[in-house]
């Protein structure tokens, strides 16, 4: 009779490390995945610098907003800025397009609107691993300054009217995060 009582005691055990087992097993499986989706940025600035910076809202599968500079100005690619970590944005300038640029002669206000490509990588912080890649398109406006005729200065060196610059670039794609690995 004795027997019977340890062999209960030793199943019992067996059910609750096989219960702890199964735990263990579950909370294993539940490990972060990468997440993959739309993100948009957009990008916006009133400075008339030929480097400006831009002020930078992030939305879709993260939000934030931070900065990035060199958006235009013929460099190849620009580090974001936001809480949390940065990550390159690659724009190469060759794939620039400009779609329509137009000046009014009334109110000497010139409107540019490009478009382009991006990608996306070498981030750092939250952005670790993160890699994207997707198309931006920008407006720009400002007021050109008049000759003393009162036509619109339209050559190469004229510079915009203090405060007129209004510029906003939307880039828009795929982005995909790599799961947080434990420190």
């Amino acid at each position: 009779m004795r027997h019977t009582p340890r062999l209960t005691l030793t199943v019992s055990a067996l059910l609750a490390v096989s219960a702890v087992a199964a735990g263990c097993s579950s909370a294993g499986a539940t490990q972060a995945k990468a997440r993959i989706g739309t993100e948009t940025f957009v990008l916006a600035t009133t400075s008339a610098a030929v480097n400006p910076d831009y002020g930078l809202r992030a939305s879709g599968l993260f939000a934030g907003a931070g900065t990035m500079p060199g958006i235009g100005s013929g460099e190849n690619s620009s580090v974001a800025r936001l809480p949390g970590g940065t990550f390159i944005v690659s724009h190469p300038a060759s794939d620039e397009k400009v779609t329509s640029q137009s000046v009014n002669p009334h109110t000497c206000v010139a409107v540019l609107r490009q478009s382009g490509t991006y990608s996306i990588g070498h981030g750092t912080g939250t952005f670790a691993g993160m890699t994207g890649y997707g198309t931006d398109t920008g407006t720009i406006t400002a007021r050109l300054p008049r000759h003393a005729g009162g036509s619109c200065d339209t050559s190469t060196s004229a510079r915009p009217v203090a405060g007129s610059v209004h510029a906003v670039i939307t880039m828009t794609g795929r982005v995909l995060i790599p799961p947080r690995t434990a420190a």
